[in-house]
C-alpha cells in the first residue's frame, strides 16, 4: 500500500514482511535497513499558506495586513 504521496511508509514495509514473509521486524529496524541501502527518509509535502507579493496584502493567514 502506498500513502497517498507515491512512498511507502516503515510501518506498511514492516506489516508486509510480517504478513507476505511471516517476518516481524520494528518500524526501526526496516528504517535502519533502508538507510544502509542508501534510500532517504522523507516527509510528505504540506501546503502551506506562500503569498507572492502581489498577494500579500489579502493572503496572511486569511487576514488582510495592514499597511
Amino acid at each position: 500500500s502506498v500513502n497517498g504521496f507515491g512512498e511507502t511508509t516503515s510501518q506498511e514495509l514492516v506489516q508486509k514482511l510480517l504478513y507476505d514473509r511471516d517476518l516481524n521486524v520494528s518500524r526501526w529496524t526496516v528504517q535502519r535497513q533502508l538507510k544502509r541501502m542508501g534510500y532517504k527518509s522523507t516527509l510528505p509535502l504540506r501546503n502551506t499558506n506562500v503569498c507572492t507579493e502581489a498577494q500579500r496584502s489579502t493572503c496572511s493567514m486569511g487576514n488582510p495586513t495592514q499597511r
